[in-house]
């Protein structure tokens, strides 16, 4: 099993803990600054419906966006696509 985190493995000595959370101890605790991994309270309905409403008014752009800036070196002008 790897570290969803960092992307090593996780040994077989590893804690309960670090296999059921497939983290680290010293990943949670450099990621999210605690002992122990966060635990959100929330249902799959809870979560659907606060990004219904997000999308709805708005707030957020759904869909993958591909207008940024090429951040590699352009050798001739055709290959410069906006």
């Amino acid at each position: 099993m790897k570290c969803l985190c960092c992307g090593k493995t996780i040994r077989e000595n590893a804690s309960n803990a670090e296999k059921e959370w497939s983290w680290h101890k010293k990943c949670v605790k450099s990621f999210f600054m605690t002992e122990e991994m966060p635990f959100l309270d929330i249902t799959k309905e809870q979560l659907e419906r606060l990004a219904n409403e997000t999308v709805n008014e708005g707030l957020t752009v759904p869909g993958v966006q591909k207008n940024y800036p090429c951040i590699c070196p352009v050798t001739r002008m055709q290959d410069l696509q906006l």
